[in-house]
């Protein structure tokens, strides 16, 4: 299976597709992992959860946005295609940003040198990372907390 990249923070490069999250081995550095360059810094607040819980309700439009032109189409009726990629870019960046906050109570499975974490992830660990609720979200991190960093 090809690697993905996932949400990029730095923002050098041109926009992308949306990309699903999934089962798989998730390699992040460790700057990555503790979002040094991302928007979403600091405690994960309510306000930043209503955020990401009302942009996951569009995330079946995201993917239809990148994958169906004719569903691109009518969406772009609704909104405009700056819009649509702001947006998708926003949920991909608090949605990673969820997820390192729940590896970074977890062990990684291995290391690259020093700076690269590594990952394993089931359907299931992915979907309690970024799908789940609030109360979930943080049972899920209490439960790893041994491995805090």
């Amino acid at each position: 299976m090809p690697a993905k990249r996932l949400a990029y923070l730095n923002g050098f490069l041109e926009d992308e597709a949306y990309i699903p999250m999934g089962a798989g081995i998730y390699c992040i550095s460790a700057t990555m992992l503790q979002q040094v360059y991302s928007t979403v810094t600091g405690p994960w607040t309510l306000e930043r959860e209503k955020e990401y819980q009302f942009l996951k309700t569009f995330e079946p439009m995201f993917r239809s946005y990148a994958e169906d032109p004719s569903a691109r189409a009518k969406l772009d009726l609704e909104l405009t295609p700056q819009k649509w990629a702001d947006s998708r870019n926003r949920f991909e960046h608090l949605r990673f940003a969820r997820l390192c906050y729940c590896l970074r109570a977890r062990k990684p499975d291995a290391m690259i040198g020093y700076s690269i974490l590594v990952y394993r992830m089931s359907a299931g660990d992915v979907s309690a990372a970024t799908g789940s609720s609030l109360r979930d979200w943080s049972s899920l991190i209490e439960r790893s907390g041994d491995g805090v960093r």
